[in-house]
């Protein structure tokens, strides 16, 4: 299942970033590889995580679900992904339009 969510913190071993402890629209923190990550989009990346307090998490895979305070993060990265899947599907239709545009010239 592909959900949006929120880099929270890194982990490192030697250098090299080992996981990523995230937060969920669903105000579920994992702690996953960062090969799962699908995409990244900038908009996410604005949200300030600094007053969020996050869980210790140890293992891939591991799940933890949030508080009162990080469901208003949550919610925060259901807005602004709503707005990033808006924008992709008006792109997507612009660039089938258009494709479909150049079928019916030539």
């Amino acid at each position: 299942k592909i959900v949006p969510g929120l880099i929270c913190k890194k982990i490192y071993e030697s250098q090299k970033i080992k996981s990523l402890l995230c937060l969920t629209v669903d105000n579920l923190f994992i702690l996953i590889k960062p090969s799962y990550i699908v995409s990244i989009f900038n908009d996410l990346d604005a949200i300030d995580v600094l007053g969020l307090e996050v869980p210790k998490m140890h293992f891939s895979g591991e799940v933890f679900r949030g508080d009162d305070m990080s469901q208003c993060y949550a919610d925060r990265i259901l807005e602004v992904s709503k707005k990033m899947i808006y924008k992709l599907h008006n792109m997507i239709c612009q660039r089938k339009f258009w494709h479909n545009s150049n079928k019916l010239i030539i």
